[in-house]
């Protein structure tokens, strides 16, 4: 089994659970059960902007608050490596960086399985978010996607490297690309001539409703 079957598996299993309880309250737990966790927790812009970007890419059907304290901990993280970019990378922040970009995906119920591995996910997801400024540019959402994309899935495997080595890389490959890398706040993004990097589907035209409920 890889990591998304044993993700959905164990919701089944949770929801198998409560099903079967007369009183609705059980022992286990399940950080993506909305009826564990809740869903009360305000949501900032930006975290509302990555709702968004999650309903057209994975069909998002439930968020949590795990969700939204798991995004707060990344856009920390994340922050501290845009602030140091011109320094040398801290790999510590960075595998938590990934750590919580993981407990994201852990704390969802996806309409659809990514067709895209766990790991090959956790990693778009974080370009994503440095080429929106951790989701504060709505608009960047559609071309950063596209982007990283192409640079995890069909020009690195990054599954292929040991997990110090993805975080570090990955990392790396952020900081040198320019359309990806955060400017100062109040600057837009030189994207230069980058239609030959952007694939064919998927496209900005092509986005899929948003759910009212994230709007």
């Amino acid at each position: 089994m890889n990591t998304w079957d044993n993700i959905k598996a164990a919701q089944i299993a949770h929801d198998l659970v409560h099903q079967e309880s007369d009183s609705g309250n059980i022992a286990d737990f399940d950080l993506s059960c909305i009826y564990c966790a809740g869903n009360n927790k305000s949501r900032t812009r930006n975290y509302r902007n990555f709702l968004i970007y999650l309903t057209n890419h994975y069909q998002l059907t439930d968020a949590t608050d795990e969700t939204n304290l798991a995004f707060e901990k990344l856009s920390r993280r994340l922050e501290v490596l845009i602030q140091e970019s011109e320094e040398e990378t801290n790999n510590e922040t960075a595998k938590s960086t990934r750590r919580n970009a993981e407990e994201i995906f852990e704390t969802i119920r996806l309409g659809k399985t990514p067709k895209t591995s766990f790991n090959d996910t956790v990693s778009i997801l974080i370009g994503v978010a440095y080429g929106t400024n951790i989701f504060d540019n709505a608009g960047n959402i559609e071309l950063a996607y596209q982007l990283a994309y192409q640079q995890v899935v069909r020009d690195e495997n990054y599954l292929e490297l040991i997990e110090e080595e993805t975080v570090t890389q990955l990392i790396n490959y952020i900081k040198k690309t320019p359309y990806l890398k955060p400017l100062s706040k109040g600057k837009e993004k030189e994207t230069g001539n980058i239609t030959p990097l952007v694939l064919p589907t998927g496209t900005a035209g092509s986005v899929s409703p948003i759910l009212p409920a994230y709007t």
